[in-house]
């Protein structure tokens, strides 16, 4: 997917919320380890689209649309810390997966982080 053609075109509340929130560290180690777990180890691409944005390799900054994907993970994560049924767990779990293996074999540029992950928050805040 050519994830270029939603530049400048998100949703400006969206963009303003994900830009207000804070970043909390210790609620990401658990959920990588459960992710990892889920989405068949440490080689799937899955896995290694989220290593890149968590360990802040190559750049998660999107100066075109004004966010950084380690902002949008973190939200995404802190959702799916909120949830207790297991079923949305997983579902949460698998299109985080499909957009993260996506992006790792299609573009890691900082659009193809952001744009993929705003569509998730998009979508559960909604």
């Amino acid at each position: 997917m050519n994830v270029h053609i939603f530049d400048r075109n998100l949703n400006k509340n969206l963009i303003d919320y994900v830009n207000n929130y804070n970043i909390e560290i210790e609620t990401i180690e658990p959920f990588i380890d459960e992710y990892i777990n889920k989405s068949g180890g440490v080689n799937n691409p899955a896995v290694q689209g989220i290593n890149l944005i968590y360990n802040n390799i190559g750049d998660n900054i999107d100066t075109i649309n004004n966010l950084d994907a380690r902002k949008l993970l973190f939200l995404i994560i802190k959702y799916y810390n909120s949830l207790s049924d297991e079923t949305q767990k997983n579902d949460l779990i698998n299109i985080l997966a499909e957009q993260m293996s996506d992006m790792y074999n299609t573009g890691q540029c900082s659009q193809g982080r952001t744009i993929r992950l705003i569509q998730i928050l998009a979508y559960i805040i909604n």
